[in-house]
């Protein structure tokens, strides 16, 4: 008897093969992992925005006596895409498309959607180094952002994965 499920109808594939179960797995933990990314992206930019408006956040603290200290990575002017945007505002938008493209792979199974989760996913890794060395220059650790380093390097790897095999 076939069977097949929502990322490998379009594709055709047979359940006992690794394009199925497996590949259903696989894919299930990539949308989890992009959900996670953008919660927590959008957890960073609610955060720069409290630190805006002068309030204190809801993870990160002014007294710096919170787990997270995202408010001094967000005072770094380095911590601006080419000077101008914030990358707390970029990554709601980065994660957005992030994740709209791995719901339409998940429902349409379609390859092509695959490889842009994967060059996006892979634009996001290249950044990331940087990302981590503002932390370590400002000697603080934000959560939401080891969070979304975290995702984007695991999108990279599943959507590698899933699009390899």
């Amino acid at each position: 008897m076939r069977r097949t499920y929502l990322c490998t109808r379009a594709m055709n594939t047979d359940i006992s093969t690794w394009g199925g179960a497996r590949r259903q797995m696989y894919n299930y933990i990539l949308l989890l992992v992009a959900i996670v990314g953008f919660i927590a992206s959008y957890m960073s930019y609610v955060e720069y925005r409290r630190q805006l408006r002068g309030e204190s956040g809801l993870v990160c603290r002014y007294d710096e006596e919170g787990f997270s200290k995202c408010l001094v990575l967000y005072m770094l002017p380095q911590a601006k895409f080419l000077g101008k945007i914030h990358f707390s505002v970029l990554a709601p938008i980065y994660f957005t498309v992030v994740l709209a493209l791995v719901l339409a792979f998940t429902i349409l199974g379609a390859p092509k959607i695959l490889l842009l989760v994967l060059l996006l996913s892979g634009l996001g890794v290249v950044l990331v180094p940087y990302l981590i060395y503002l932390e370590y220059i400002a000697k603080a650790i934000c959560i939401w952002c080891t969070i979304m380093h975290i995702s984007i390097v695991a999108n990279t790897l599943m959507s590698a994965i899933l699009y390899f095999k």
